[in-house]
């Protein structure tokens, strides 16, 4: 480790602070084998073959209403086609390993919050530039403020800066030594942010199918930090909307991209959406089988299943009189059926998960996680040793405090708009009453959800509102649990303070990140710490599906970050 990024932290020029969001056996991802090309089916009547399309051309859908700028895009099909465009400042993939195309060393201090970060200066950019740190920098920064989606995943920025053209740094309010695993930033042109489609050094760069267009110029360094004004369109009016995406001839050194030209179609609507893919005038698509916006593909479709870092979970109050002791709240692991809830409410699109990181990443510990599973009569039994039975006859549980009997009363809420988190709360809770817990099941709209568990007390009585929820979270990839437990996380719905998890969490995020042993001994030692302390039980993690029609895309290795980083690997058999 070295001390002399301290020196270099006086060139951090910004500073900012952002709320969070928000050892080991491993789980293999296998890549679903495509159909043989050959194969023949019928449908309605019709013989279709395999490997055929629509048309003679590759096609994504996009939003162009809301830009193609992916660091001030708010639209999910837009963001898709960034790992066209686009390299990320580092890749994870579907089993969380690390790596990245841009940056060729990463080093970070013994504290665990600064970073030093080598850039490799010879890649090509669209623009006919070279990328430099000054362009890696600029981009997390300005994800960090214009960026709702990626600047959630720099809740442990501080500030980021470049000092050299191929040296950029990095602080952090907290350690942080998994950090690289948070950067899944796209990487745009130094002073681009206000372009709809700024330039990048993906292996292909927007273009336009009307117009002969020129070869790309250098573009000139920005001087300080001043945003310079979108190029114009070449006949003066404003910036022109790309309507395709060509094959960049520089990405070199990486093999042969399967496609020289790739369209874009206006996307408007869900339902707009699933006419141009089922018309297959859309060609890929990514579907979230869980959420409110699932949308129902049918016809002769390939999926691609990976994993999120989504996770769901049940919290619990501070101020709750019962579920304020760390014991009673172990005891409910064993009333969550997880693989249960994942098969038959999920169908299948979700991975139990006892712990708080998804089970295909290696810092997964299969031997802990198991004796926190699903286990009624353990439940019994703990609840039992710890004195919390029927002590008066009527068939449901009370607890002795200071020798006087205390009846239970506990309030479950959940968000009301996710069929599959009701659906999963109603199966806990009934769990729940088969032990014998008095509780009740308040499944609430969205806006009453939210302001319950920013209300943890009623202001006149200053008692609890709840006891506990069904929440989701989209957790970083390097599976820091801060947000959920100090003063100012956005995450403590429960208003916790407990040293000693905020103790172990310290010491995973802290953990030398070049030794992947300690590593794994600490990330160990902190879930023991949580799941002794129970203050935050993991159900699952949601899977995505990229859907694709039957035969066109061969070798695609999906992953939640980027669909597109082995694209030279890809083939694709048009129509």
């Amino acid at each position: 480790m070295k001390h002399t990024y301290r020196m270099i932290a006086l060139l951090l020029c910004l500073s900012l602070t952002l709320s969070a969001c928000g050892g080991c056996g491993k789980k293999e991802i296998v890549e679903e084998e495509a159909p043989d090309s050959n194969m023949n089916d019928t449908v309605s009547g019709q013989l279709l073959t395999g490997g055929k399309a629509a048309d003679d051309v590759f096609s994504l859908a996009v939003d162009f209403d809301k830009s193609l700028n992916p660091l001030r895009t708010t639209s999910s099909a837009s963001l898709l086609i960034s790992g066209l465009v686009y390299d990320n400042v580092f890749e994870v993939d579907a089993n969380y390993n690390l790596s990245s195309r841009v940056v060729t060393d990463w080093v970070c201090n013994e504290e665990g919050n600064f970073w030093t970060l080598t850039v490799d200066t010879s890649i090509p950019m669209h623009d006919g530039s070279t990328l430099t740190a000054y362009d890696v920098a600029y981009s997390i920064q300005r994800a960090m403020i214009y960026s709702k989606h990626f600047g959630s995943r720099l809740c442990s920025v501080q500030g980021c800066t470049a000092y050299a053209p191929d040296q950029l740094c990095i602080s952090t309010l907290y350690p942080d030594t998994r950090l690289p695993y948070r950067l899944t930033i796209p990487v745009i042109k130094q002073g681009s942010i206000l372009s709809v489609a700024p330039a990048g050094s993906g292996p292909y760069c927007f273009g336009y199918s009307e117009a002969e267009e020129a070869e790309p110029t250098p573009t000139p360094e920005s001087a300080g930090d001043a945003e310079p004004t979108p190029s114009p369109s070449p006949d003066g009016g404003e910036e022109r909307i790309p309507d395709l995406l060509r094959a960049f001839s520089q990405y070199g050194g990486e093999g042969t991209l399967p496609i020289d030209t790739i369209y874009l179609r206006e996307y408007t609507d869900p339902a707009s959406m699933i006419t141009e893919y089922e018309s297959s005038l859309v060609d890929l698509v990514v579907n979230d089988p869980t959420g409110v916006y699932n949308m129902g593909y049918g016809g002769m479709n390939e999926r691609r299943v990976f994993p999120t870092t989504n996770m769901h979970y049940i919290g619990f109050n501070g101020y709750s009189n019962f579920l304020c002791y760390a014991a009673y709240r172990h005891a409910l692991n064993y009333v969550i059926d997880r693989a249960g809830i994942c098969r038959d409410i999920m169908d299948g699109w979700a991975d139990p998960a006892t712990l708080p990181i998804n089970p295909a990443c290696d810092l997964y510990d299969t031997e802990l996680a198991a004796t926190l599973d699903y286990d009624l009569e353990q439940c019994r039994a703990e609840l039992e040793a710890l004195g919390c039975r029927d002590l008066d006859g009527d068939g449901q549980l009370e607890f002795a405090l200071s020798g006087s009997k205390v009846e239970i009363d506990l309030k479950f809420i959940v968000c009301s708009d996710t069929a599959a988190k009701v659906t999963s709360a109603r199966r806990i809770c009934e769990a729940m009453q088969e032990v014998g817990f008095p509780v009740t099941l308040q499944e609430l709209p969205w806006k009453e959800y939210q302001d319950r568990l920013a209300n943890p007390t009623d202001e006149d009585t200053n008692k609890a509102t709840f006891d506990m929820y069904y929440d989701e979270v989209a957790l970083t990839a390097d599976w820091d649990m801060m947000p959920f437990f100090t003063e100012e996380g956005a995450l403590n719905y429960g208003k916790w303070k407990v040293d000693d998890v905020l103790n172990a969490i310290q010491g995973y995020m802290s953990a030398d990140p070049t030794d992947g042993v300690k590593q794994k001994e600490q990330c160990l030692n902190m879930c023991r710490v949580l799941s002794e302390q129970a203050l935050v039980l993991p159900v699952c993690f949601e899977r995505r599906v990229a859907i694709s029609h039957l035969g066109v895309i061969r070798g695609m290795r999906a992953s939640q970050y980027n669909l597109f980083t082995n694209m030279t690997d890809w083939t694709i058999q048009l129509g």
